[in-house]
């Protein structure tokens, strides 16, 4: 390999990190503070589950079709930018809205943006990754990890000078960094991938019984970890500007398993991977 394709190479690995390191550095500066932002502008615990849970239906009905949609014009790139600008509005109208209907689809803007981006990035992530003779998903993926826990911290010192709205605005500017950052991946792929003729493999029930689960598994986590931070706030007294600290352990936690991920996964059969990410 002579030096201009090293020098390539690392500046994508380089790119592809920095982009999963701001698109959950935009995550974790707001994420945490959400629903206590909810919580102190009136919104009842009973709104706040019942918005989690409609959200979780429309994303689970959305994604499949504008991912097919994508799919068919192979413009995965453009949908994963759209998802981040739609997060970028939201954080503007929690930043300068207080019109309790349109908070409130700011709200199920975030539920439909956050996760199919993450998903969606990670798949481009893993394209882009696939040439590599060198396995690094794990690491690309840590400073994802690492994006988050760094402004979850950074979250409570701006929550002390600006409070909700500084937070907002700060999430917004690193999402809209990310499209900018996200021209890594192609416009387009430049081989279209071929359609075969034969007969579509069917699929064993006990898929179907995985995907369900998967869904109402990551329902029940992303209301947990929602609530976790009001629980955190208002039952154990935790100041609102500590919250991000919490966050980053949380997040921190992370960074150490995907860093062996590389390592330890070509090792193990992949059912043994996914139940052990599982527990």
């Amino acid at each position: 390999m002579n030096k201009l394709a090293v020098v390539q190479h690392h500046s994508v690995s380089i790119r592809l990190a920095s982009l999963q390191f701001l698109t959950l550095a935009a995550v974790g500066m707001v994420s945490p503070y959400i629903n206590l932002y909810l919580v102190d502008i009136g919104f009842s615990a009973t709104l706040i589950g019942t918005l989690a849970s409609i959200g979780a239906v429309l994303a689970l009905v959305l994604t499949p079709i504008l991912n097919q949609f994508a799919d068919k014009r192979l413009l995965h790139r453009r949908l994963f930018m759209m998802y981040l600008l739609g997060f970028v509005i939201a954080n503007i109208i929690f930043a300068t809205s207080h019109v309790e209907f349109i908070i409130i689809v700011a709200v199920l803007l975030v539920q439909v943006t956050v996760s199919p981006s993450m998903t969606l990035g990670m798949q481009l992530t893993m394209t882009q990754l696939a040439t590599r003779s060198k396995a690094m998903l794990g690491q690309v993926r840590s400073f994802a990890a690492l994006g988050f826990a760094t402004a979850s911290l950074l979250a409570g010192q701006l929550f002390g000078v600006g409070g909700f709205s500084l937070l907002f605005w700060t999430g917004a500017l690193f999402a809209a960094i990310s499209i900018q950052v996200a021209t890594i991946f192609p416009a387009k792929p430049k081989i279209k991938a071929k359609t075969s003729d034969a007969a579509p493999v069917a699929r064993r029930k006990g898929f179907y019984v995985m995907l369900a689960s998967q869904f109402f598994a990551m329902m029940g986590i992303q209301n947990s970890f929602a609530f976790l931070f009001v629980h955190l706030s208002q039952n154990l007294g935790i100041a609102t500007g500590e919250i991000g600290v919490w966050a980053a352990l949380i997040a921190g936690v992370e960074i150490p398993f995907f860093i062996l991920m590389d390592s330890v996964l070509p090792r193990v059969k992949f059912r043994q991977g996914y139940i052990f990410g599982i527990l």
